[in-house]
């Protein structure tokens, strides 16, 4: 598990509730509290889509993907009062394990997901990369390239860190 603590908190808002930097990652979970507090349950539902759609959007993971509810938390958050706190929890699609389970010789009941939380409170700007395993292991190369990779994607995206 790695954190950093984000600089450009507006910067960063920006880029996750504006852009499609965050488009490739499953949403978890995510609660905003502004004016209320809203929690946020991104597991896909049985019964709301139908079996074809479901089929097809599990193929990327066992939650929605970010792109198609990114406009609902710019409408939470937007506005001239910054929220009191929130937190989103990603997840890398399934995908994303694949490659990871390849180039590093792992099955796929290895890798329970890669995950990307991102907590503001009291004014600052966290995000934290963690893997969860489904096995213990003492072998940590999982977690090393997987916190190096969002590393990259902060610089790619030009977010700078404390």
């Amino acid at each position: 598990m790695r954190s950093w603590e984000i600089k450009d908190v507006k910067k960063f808002m920006a880029l996750l509730l504006g852009g499609e930097n965050f488009d490739s990652f499953l949403l978890s979970e995510a609660s905003v509290n502004a004016s209320m507090t809203m929690n946020f349950d991104g597991r896909l539902k049985m019964g709301y889509y139908s079996d074809e759609e479901l089929e097809k959007r599990m193929e990327e993971g066992p939650c929605i993907a970010y792109s198609d509810v990114r406009h609902i938390f710019l409408e939470c958050i937007k506005g001239k009062n910054t929220p009191r706190s929130f937190r989103f929890i990603f997840r890398a699609p399934d995908q994303a394990n694949r490659k990871y389970e390849k180039d590093l010789e792992l099955t796929e009941n290895d890798i329970d997901g890669m995950f990307l939380n991102i907590t503001f409170e009291n004014g600052k700007l966290l995000i934290t990369a963690a893997v969860s395993q489904k096995t213990f292991t003492m072998d940590k190369s999982l977690e090393n390239r997987w916190c190096d990779n969002v590393q990259k994607f902060l610089v790619n995206c030009g977010i700078d860190w404390v």
